[in-house]
C-alpha cells in the first residue's frame, strides 16, 4: 500500500527550513494562505505564510509561538476570522496541534491551555492510524464536494497555489454559484462556525485569552503586528447580518480586537479592507485567487511598514543625562 502524503504542518516546515532565515511571518487560518509574494519581497523582506487550514486558536498561537522560537521574528501580519472564537473549549479543533514540531511548544506562557495528551484529532492528509480512517473519509468528502479545498502544492514563500481551483477558474468550468453558497460554512470546519455560535450564544473566553496572551508577547518585543478581519462575500455577511446572535456576537467579536489594538499590535476590521476584496475573485464563501490576494498583500504591507515606522520611533527613546550641564 502506498504511504500517506506526508500532512500540511510536515509540508510548511520543511519549506520554511529551506527558505532560511524568515523575518516576516504570515500567521492564521486557510483565509490567510494566498498572502505575501511580491509586495513583501520588494520591500525586502524575507517573508513566509505559515498559516494552515482550521479555524483553530491554538493554531495561530502556535504558528507564531513556533516562529519566535525558530527565527529573529521583525514583522507579523495575522489574519483573523469571525468563526474562530465558536470552540467549546480549547484545542477543540486543532487538528494540527499534535504535530510533533507543535506538540514540543507550550501555549501556557501566553495564557493557553496544556494540550490533552490523547486527543481524537487528525492531520487532513494522514491515512493512519486506522483510528482516524473516518475523519480523514469525511474530509475527503468535503474536499471534494467543494465545502474545504487541498491546498498543496505550496509555493517556495509557504502560500497556498490551490493549483485544482486555479484551473477550473481559468477554463471557465468553475461552479460559482454552488461552490460560493454561504451556507455550507455554517456546519464545516470541524465546530468552529456560525452554526455552533447559535448554541452557544457567546465568543470563546478560552481564545480570547490566548490571543490576549499572543498580543502582549508581541507588545512586549515590540514585534509590529497587523492583525486583519479576513474577507467573506456579501452573501455571507448577510446571513451574519440577518441572524440577531451572530450579528451581536460579531460585534462583540470585533470590540475584542479593537481593545488589542495598541502599542505593536494594529487591528484592521473589514470595513477598512473590503475595497480590497473583489467578490469575483472568492471560489467559496471566503476563499479567494485572482487579483485579491495580491492586492490585500500590498495593502497590509503598506499597513505593516507604517506600523513598524511608529514601532521604532518609540524604541528610540531620548537618553538623559545624570550630569550637570556647567555653569
Amino acid at each position: 500500500m502506498r504511504p500517506p502524503p506526508p500532512g500540511e504542518v510536515s509540508i510548511k516546515l520543511k519549506l520554511l527550513a529551506q527558505r532560511g532565515p524568515v523575518d516576516t511571518f504570515v500567521i492564521g487560518e486557510s483565509r490567510s494562505l494566498r498572502l505575501g509574494g511580491e509586495p513583501f519581497s520588494r520591500r525586502g523582506w524575507r517573508h513566509f505564510n505559515l498559516a494552515l487550514s482550521g479555524l483553530s486558536p491554538e493554531h495561530s498561537a502556535l504558528q507564531l509561538v513556533y516562529a519566535l522560537e525558530h527565527h529573529k521574528v521583525r514583522r507579523v501580519i495575522m489574519g483573523v476570522s469571525f468563526e474562530n472564537m465558536a470552540q467549546t473549549a480549547s484545542f477543540a479543533s486543532s487538528q494540527h496541534s499534535w504535530h510533533p514540531a507543535f506538540a514540543a511548544l507550550s501555549l501556557e506562557p501566553y495564557g493557553g491551555a496544556v494540550a490533552p495528551a490523547n486527543p481524537d484529532v487528525w492531520e487532513p492528509h494522514d491515512l493512519l492510524p486506522v483510528g482516524r480512517a473516518a475523519s480523514t473519509a469525511r474530509y475527503y468528502l468535503l474536499v471534494l464536494s467543494g465545502v474545504a479545498y487541498a491546498p498543496r502544492p505550496f509555493l517556495n514563500d509557504g502560500r497556498a497555489a490551490y493549483v485544482r481551483i486555479q484551473q477550473q477558474f481559468d477554463s471557465a468550468t468553475f461552479d460559482s454559484v454552488r461552490n460560493r453558497d454561504p451556507k455550507k460554512y455554517f456546519r464545516c470546519c470541524r465546530g468552529n462556525n456560525p452554526e455552533r455560535y447559535l448554541q452557544q450564544r457567546v465568543i470563546s473566553k478560552d481564545a480570547q485569552h490566548l490571543y490576549s496572551g499572543l498580543f502582549r508577547a508581541l507588545r512586549r518585543s515590540k514585534i509590529p503586528c497587523i492583525v486583519f478581519e479576513t474577507g467573506r462575500t456579501h452573501q455571507f455577511q448577510k446571513l451574519i447580518d440577518e441572524e440577531p446572535v451572530l450579528s451581536r456576537l460579531q460585534k462583540e467579536w470585533r470590540s475584542f480586537y479593537r481593545s488589542e489594538s495598541r502599542g505593536s499590535v494594529k487591528f484592521l476590521p473589514i470595513e477598512h479592507l473590503g475595497r480590497w476584496y473583489d467578490q469575483n475573485d472568492f471560489f467559496d464563501a471566503v476563499h479567494t485567487l485572482g487579483e485579491t490576494p495580491r492586492r490585500l498583500s500590498e495593502k497590509l504591507a503598506t499597513e505593516l511598514e507604517t506600523l513598524e515606522a511608529t514601532v521604532s520611533s518609540q524604541k528610540k527613546e531620548p537618553t538623559v543625562s545624570s550630569q550637570k550641564e556647567p555653569i
